[in-house]
């Protein structure tokens, strides 16, 4: 999205559904990093980067009323895929 001209307000976006958040969203965050400790992916180039990115809290928003166990697997995915699509973009 480009940067409207000096002057001009950027218009709001329009949800018709009100902003949610998974209560659990910052133990989701830490289970993240856990999660990668244990499976070896904290050790992989970039990866500090990903995590500035909050998957954790994307994933609390996508599902902010399921239980943890959801929220926190679709953390740990999207995490993964990131590395998969990193790892295809520049490993060999």
């Amino acid at each position: 999205m480009s940067t409207p001209p000096a002057g001009r307000a950027r218009p709001r976006l329009f949800c018709p559904l009100p902003g949610a958040i998974h209560p659990d969203n910052r133990h989701v965050e830490e289970g993240i990093r856990q999660w990668a400790r244990g499976t070896g992916l904290a050790a992989l180039p970039g990866h500090e980067a990903l995590l500035s990115h909050r998957m954790g809290e994307l994933a609390a928003r996508v599902l902010p009323q399921t239980d943890r166990e959801a929220v926190q697997l679709l953390a740990d995915l999207v995490l993964w895929l990131f590395h998969v699509d990193d790892d295809c973009e520049d490993g060999p």
